[in-house]
């Protein structure tokens, strides 16, 4: 099957329409991929300070948990042992709550 005349015409037309949509749409999609980039960039950014403040909090804590520990031993066990018996409790409190919705 041949494309001669008016078929060829319209066939040149469609691709050159075609063609002009492209790179007409081609800055566009560069443009927005540019972006796309500065904003996966930017947040990346904030993530890894956010991650860096918070690494320092946490190191700060530690150190402040560990020199009162050394200045107050005994206070320091009867915290944990505090903490740990209010901790059971809540995990008894737990389970007793879970076992009887389930009856």
């Amino acid at each position: 099957m041949s494309h001669d005349g008016p078929t060829r015409q319209a066939l040149d037309g469609v691709a050159a329409s075609a063609q002009r949509a492209r790179d007409e749409a081609m800055p566009r999609l560069d443009a927005a991929a540019d972006r796309a980039d500065a904003v996966i960039d930017s947040a990346s950014h904030r993530v890894r300070d956010a991650a860096e403040s918070l690494r320092g909090r946490a190191q700060q804590a530690t150190n402040s948990a560990q020199a009162y520990v050394k200045e107050q031993p005994m206070k320091s066990v009867l915290w944990a042992a505090a903490g740990g018996a209010a901790l059971m409790a809540l995990a008894s409190l737990a389970l007793r709550n879970t076992r009887s919705t389930r009856d």
